[in-house]
């Protein structure tokens, strides 16, 4: 590898993988479905948000959580929608907020927490990762729902 690192050195706990993911989902009481198209790929909703888990890596060891804002902006609204991510990023460490464009028409507003497990991850460590990154994406969305108003305007 080019950081000099095997992969077998020091191991942190047990490997991450998507069975993995499933039971601390389970443990932490959580409801999911598998994705039919990716089977790396868990879906879920919290507070109406809808929530993907991933693994990926070259590795299979990176764990991703990405939440999706459950209201769409118009695409007029690019600039202040970016602000207000801008400015979250700036102020806080998680989630990495940022804007996407779904379609001609619409924006979708995401919030992101990336997890790299290279030497192995204890379920302890996977069950508080998941609680972070879904706590911390659900007050952002929060935050951007005082933000935005009922008309989709964004006040900055």
């Amino acid at each position: 590898m080019p950081n000099g690192h095997s992969h077998e050195a020091a191991l942190a706990g047990e490997e991450l993988s998507i069975e993995r993911l499933k039971e601390s989902l389970g443990r932490l009481g959580y409801a999911f479905v598998e994705d039919d198209d990716t089977p790396t790929v868990l879906r879920a909703r919290f507070d109406h948000y809808p929530f993907t888990f991933a693994v990926a890596g070259e590795h299979s060891h990176i764990l991703v959580v990405r939440g999706r804002w459950d209201e769409l902006l118009a695409v007029q609204q690019k600039l202040e929608a970016t602000r207000l991510c801008n400015h979250w990023n700036m102020e806080r460490m998680w989630p990495k907020a940022y804007v996407r464009r779904e379609n001609d028409s619409v924006l979708g507003v995401y919030g992101e927490l990336v997890f790299d497990y290279f030497y192995g991850v204890s379920d302890d460590a996977i069950d508080r990762a998941i609680t972070c990154a879904l706590s911390t994406t659900v007050a952002f969305f929060a935050s951007l729902s005082t933000q935005v108003s009922d008309q989709g305007d964004v006040t900055v």
